[in-house]
């Protein structure tokens, strides 16, 4: 029951005050990290190799800092070790800064003010905001709050139930990978193929939950749209799926709206598959309406994965 205690702890700590702000961060540590070994590895020939190295490498080196880290603090006090446990996942977890970023996109829609909402959206995206429409920064922002109610939020929620502080860790390593150098760029296209293919992996599973928990949220809240998220599971489509568009589409349905299109990244344009049935004209009210649902979803994650876990060590 510990490790059940431990979670909720930590993820009402995140839903309260949100992403500690400080230099010694742990994914800002393992952001340096990364940084270091590819500063080293991008030299080789061989750059899908020298990705796969660095992969293996960083994850080797957090799990073993971990390890090290809750050995210590078990051996000082056993509520040391308990409280080390709740920082790190909390460290992990990112509800409230997830609202608290989206929502001034929001508020400077509503005012009506395109340029302040383009910078607010920049903080968001990796994609080109400067030319953005209102139409485009909200479902720019929409599709941000879906991808990060699964990598933010549902699929830590996942791995620390699994295996506690080592797999969430593990987890947002590989995920942070993700971030740095998984793009499709000629820097990281090969370089980074290991990372985007090792953090596909990981959220293989946490995306599929996700789309449960979304489902659950939709009946929860009596929206006929719900079902299209089930029948959208039993097709192939769903099955194969890349893991980051599964949230997406399960959001657009809620919502009765289309997501994806157009996108540009450094001036290259890239397409990419409509997802949803709804409707292609969406409202800056979408936000905060897909804010409500990441919360109710990561809510719902909590619950089942506590009340799941308590049957298995029951």
């Amino acid at each position: 029951m510990e490790i059940i205690i431990i979670i909720a702890a930590a993820f009402f700590m995140d839903l309260l005050f949100g992403d500690p702000r400080w230099r010694y961060h742990p994914v800002r540590i393992m952001g340096k990290l990364i940084a270091a070994f590819e500063k080293i590895l991008y030299r080789l020939n061989f750059k899908k190799i020298a990705g796969f190295i660095l992969v293996l490498l960083v994850i080797i080196h957090g799990y073993v800092a971990v390890k090290i880290i809750e050995s210590a603090a078990n051996h000082f006090h056993p509520l040391a070790g308990s409280f080390i446990s709740v920082f790190l996942i909390y460290s992990c977890l990112s509800i409230k800064d997830l609202k608290d970023e989206s929502m001034p996109v929001y508020q400077a829609l509503a005012a009506k003010n395109i340029s302040l909402a383009r910078q607010k959206v920049s903080r968001i995206v990796g994609r080109d905001t400067k030319n953005m429409n209102d139409n485009e920064i909200t479902r720019a922002t929409v599709e941000t709050i879906a991808e990060s109610t699964l990598d933010g939020i549902i699929a830590p929620l996942f791995y620390a139930f699994l295996g506690g502080i080592h797999l969430i860790v593990v987890y947002k390593i590989v995920n942070t990978m993700d971030s740095m150098i998984g793009h499709q760029n000629q820097r990281y296209k090969d370089f980074g193929w290991a990372a985007a293919k090792t953090d596909e992996i990981f959220n293989f599973v946490p995306s599929r939950i996700c789309a449960f928990l979304f489902f659950l949220c939709g009946v929860m809240q009596k929206r006929k749209s719900a079902l299209k998220i089930i029948n959208l599971i039993k097709t192939k489509v769903f099955i194969f799926a890349s893991p980051s568009k599964i949230p997406q589409i399960s959001m657009a349905e809620l919502l009765g709206i289309k997501l994806g299109g157009t996108n540009y990244y450094n001036n290259e344009k890239r397409i990419t598959p409509i997802m949803g049935s709804g409707n292609n004209q969406l409202l800056y009210e979408d936000i905060k309406k897909a804010n409500s649902i990441m919360t109710a979803v990561s809510v719902l994650g909590l619950i089942c994965g506590s009340f799941l876990l308590w049957l298995v060590i029951r």
